[in-house]
């Protein structure tokens, strides 16, 4: 019979036994300490996607995912009046040119 050896990034120590995970994106065998949770945006705050992944596999969170805020909108007149519609200022004489 062959003796136990991890196969991956685990590291194993009969003294400190530690347990071992794989990690949720590239399938690797490590220590379960080394794993991070991986985080997202979701709305205006990071929250965790569940899944536990290596130092490799763990990035930052994707900043186009964060929600665009739009500033507020300005604030309404009192009474507010309308521009009075003005006659046109073309002469009524004109003839637009026809076109062949």
């Amino acid at each position: 019979m062959g003796s136990f050896a991890p196969k991956g990034h685990a590291k194993l120590d009969p003294q400190k036994p530690a347990a071992f995970a794989i990690c949720d994106r590239c399938g690797f065998l490590y220590n379960h300490r080394d794993l991070a949770w991986d985080m997202q945006y979701a709305g205006r705050e990071i929250r965790r996607t569940g899944w536990l992944v290596c130092p490799a596999c763990n990035d930052l969170p994707n900043p186009t995912l964060r929600p665009i805020v739009l500033p507020a909108d300005p604030v309404p007149i009192l009474n507010p009046r309308a521009e009075r519609p003005e006659p046109d200022q073309t002469d009524p004489s004109y003839v637009p040119p026809k076109i062949p």
